[in-house]
């Protein structure tokens, strides 16, 4: 008794099923007397170990400062008005469900919850609720909240987050009064309209665009997206009626995946560079127009440097590797892609250590792999380009011999450097302008170049390596001729 006196509200175990109590005295044999709630006349006795002090509902503490809509009879007639009052703790008698408050109206001391569910509604997901008590930021003239505060519902739900002019608007959290589900995110009179829905645990169930409570899928059949994991594919089902899940068919294998959830899924949207297959023509290249306002791409072709006409994202499938990359394969064995993509977006490689060549595989049987020696590269806190002279190491460490002074860095990991195409003196095709020409400058840290042409040694506006391929002396030979 001296732990927990007579009177003092505790929870009976730290089970899912708790209860909670009043301590009423203690047996012979030294066990604490407990009367639970909803058990009346009944005690049970109980270990003190296994009691701990019971907190308020609602998350309220005492001495809280709160508002509550009290209706009052001033002649004859009922006029409601805020009152000011602050949290004493449990309700007397005790009911696990209410407190006791005291409001600053001394002729209405020590009155209960019980006596003030009435008054002042709020709407909340389109259904009316009391106000039972509420703490936070008000109108100047105390009479609706307005600003961040915190209110519990007669029905045991709680808001903390912003209200205007009575209403919830702005961003809060809603929790449910059994613990489980919960609501977080932006919020208009009442409704959530952008958020997430959460279990008690924390996990994420859905997240995205609500309307009127209910949540607004933004993914549909045909859609093309991305998953967590880092593949592409196309929504072949979904979403469900209840979860909103979703079946995707990658692009790179053609399985179809299980059952995800809409936020393990996001639109996937091409940009100029990425290279892909053009589904309509089966034919794979490097996009270089795009998106526009329509939403439309041009690709162009490996191979003769045709353009394609403007297509969708939903017609163009996403090559993962070129011919010339380096890879390592299912068995862990390193090589290089020499074939592929072809139209279905299958690969072969030559390996490293005996120079065999793969059948075909797909996207997926691959992995690219970090630097090797000879790679040029350009150190990303020094800014400089050099080649890669040492590494990797166990440690996956390189060094690099930078080509302006022949200086070798220190150690460096891969995340550390950036692969360059170009650099200067490299010989070069501007394939927009159809022209060869010498790298005169570059890479800058914008990965930008600029060309001197050959054929009249002008220079170049800046370039992206993308703009760029590279160029051999005969081919510009060849191209003069004709």
């Amino acid at each position: 008794l001296d732990i927990f006196p007579v009177g003092r509200i505790v929870f009976t175990d730290q089970s899912d099923d708790k209860k909670v109590g009043e301590v009423s005295g203690c047996t012979a044999q030294g066990k604490l007397l407990v009367k639970v709630a909803g058990h009346e006349g009944d005690e049970e006795a109980y270990d003190a170990r296994t009691l701990r002090v019971a907190s308020l509902p609602g998350g309220w503490t005492i001495y809280d400062t709160c508002y509550s809509l009290l209706s009052v009879k001033e002649d004859d007639k009922s006029v409601q008005s805020w009152s000011k009052c602050t949290v004493k703790g449990w309700s007397v008698p005790f009911d696990p469900d209410m407190i006791q408050i005291e409001f600053e109206n001394s002729a209405l001391a020590n009155r209960l919850i019980a006596d003030v569910r009435y008054g002042f509604e709020i709407t909340i997901c389109g259904e009316n609720h009391p106000l039972v008590y509420y703490t936070g930021d008000m109108k100047e003239d105390d009479s609706l909240p307005h600003g961040d505060g915190k209110f519990a519902m007669d029905d045991g739900k709680t808001f903390v987050g912003s209200f205007s002019l009575g209403n919830i608007s702005g961003k809060g959290t809603l929790r449910h009064s059994n613990g489980n589900d919960f609501l977080s995110g932006e919020w208009l009179d009442g409704w959530m309209t952008n958020g997430s829905k959460h279990h008690a645990d924390g996990t994420l169930e859905l997240r995205g665009a609500f309307e009127e409570g209910k949540f607004k899928p933004s993914l549909s059949k045909g859609d093309r997206v991305r998953t967590l994991s880092e593949r592409t594919g196309i929504i072949t089902f979904g979403p469900t009626s209840d979860t909103y899940c979703y079946k995707v068919k990658f692009l790179d294998d053609g399985t179809e995946s299980d059952l995800l959830k809409e936020f393990e899924l996001f639109k996937a949207l091409l940009v100029m560079g990425d290279r892909v297959k053009h589904l309509d023509l089966n034919r794979v290249g490097t996009i270089t127009y795009g998106p526009d306002r329509e939403k439309e791409y041009k690709v162009t072709f490996e191979g003769n440097g045709e353009i394609s006409p403007c297509a969708k994202g939903e017609r163009l499938a996403e090559a993962a590797f070129a011919k010339g990359d380096r890879v390592v394969e299912a068995q862990n064995r390193c090589a290089i892609i020499t074939y592929g993509p072809d139209s279905d977006l299958n690969y072969k490689v030559t390996y490293e250590d005996d120079q065999s060549v793969s059948g075909y595989c797909k996207g997926s049987a691959l992995k690219g792999r970090p630097f090797a020696k000879g790679d040029i590269v350009k150190h990303r806190s020094r800014g400089r380009i050099g080649m890669i002279s040492f590494g990797p190491d166990s440690d996956q460490d390189f060094k690099v011999t930078f080509d302006d002074d022949g200086s070798e860095s220190g150690y460096v990991k891969a995340d550390g450097l950036v692969e360059v195409a170009f650099r200067k003196g490299d010989f070069v095709y501007h394939g927009a302008e159809k022209r060869y020409g010498v790298i005169v400058y570059g890479p800058d840290r914008d990965f930008e170049y600029k060309v001197k042409y050959e054929d009249n040694a002008t220079t170049s506006v800046y370039l992206k390596g993308t703009a760029l391929r590279g160029g051999f002396a005969e081919e510009a030979e060849r191209a003069a001729c004709e």
